[in-house]
This record gives structure tokens, sequence and C-alpha cells, in this order.
């Protein structure tokens, strides 16, 4: 993701603790994947509270040199395109907090990733909602403008509604 100057610097939203994310961890994990990690705030906290070995990915390698001062392991890379190094059913959490909505295809990220994933883990996902109201009103008054950062991010390649997001998440049922 390019900023505002049109630089391959991250964006600073890649430095965020993301505790609404960090609320929904089950207290017993033991290795957690976490696509997108940015510059490894969330994935640290984790291991803080779960004592989980901690793996990131992340596209920027900015980003990810910072991670890895914070993380067991960081693979920089698009997450499309990545093949896992891990034998099957290695992580008990995989976190997408606001990735999916950035893929190409996230259905098929989400199929490779769920054969890593062990029969009683956790995908814990955090992907914006169209539907919420401000961007439904600047559709219907002809003033919709993307952003930096935010349900309408300019690199937002996808957008989901509940319903969207829930026939999404049916691949991972599938196992």
């Amino acid at each position: 993701m390019k900023n505002k100057k049109n630089t391959d610097e991250p964006i600073k939203y890649y430095n965020n603790l993301r505790t609404d994310v960090l609320e929904l961890l089950p207290n017993k994990l033991s290795k957690i994947l976490e696509a997108g990690c940015g510059e490894g705030f969330t994935g640290e906290e984790a291991k803080k509270r779960t004592g989980a070995e901690i793996t990131g990915i992340e596209l920027f390698n900015d980003a990810a040199e910072k991670a890895r001062t914070r993380l067991d392991k960081v693979i920089v890379g698009n997450l499309e395109l990545i093949e896992l190094d891990f034998p099957n059913e290695y992580f008990d959490c995989i976190i997408y907090a606001d990735v999916l909505e950035h893929l190409k295809n996230p259905e098929n990220v989400l199929i490779k990733h769920r054969e890593k994933l062990n029969d009683n883990g956790y995908i814990i996902a955090s992907i914006p909602n169209i539907q919420y109201i401000r961007p439904v009103l600047s559709i219907l008054f002809d003033k919709l403008e993307y952003a930096e950062a935010g349900i309408l991010d300019r690199t937002h390649l996808r957008f989901f509604t509940l319903h969207t997001i829930k026939k999404c998440s049916q691949i991972l049922v599938l196992k």
C-alpha cells in the first residue's frame, strides 16, 4: 500500500494495537498466525496474553522488519502468493484483522490457510461493513470518496456485508 506521498512506505496505521481483536482471543493458545501483522504490536500483545508462538505475515518490508523485533517469526510477502511452510493443523488461531478486504481473492487465502488450522482452531477476523451508515449515505448522496484508511480505504479491493462475509466464511466449515 502506498501512502499519500505515493511512496512504498506503509501508512501509519500499520503500527496500531488492535485491542478489539485481542479481546476475542481464547486464553489457551500455543501457535498464532497473524495475516497482515503490520509492525507486530497486536501479535506482541497476543504473545504476552497467551504465551503463544506468533508468526506474522506482512507485505511491506519496513513494517515486517519492525515486527521481527516483536514476533517469533515474520514472513514478508503477498499473502495471496505465499505458501506457508508449516505442517497442516499447525496453528490454533489465525487472525485476519482488516486484511481480507485488501485481497483479490480472499476465498483462496482462506482455503489455503484452513489446512494449517487445527480442528479446534479459531479464526478471528475484522472486516469493514460497507452497510455502515456513513458509506451508505455517501452513496445515496453521490458523495462517495475513498480515503487513506477506514471503510472506504482506497486499497480495499472487496467490500463485504454481513451476508457476503458469512458466505465467504462457509469455506472454513467445509474443511
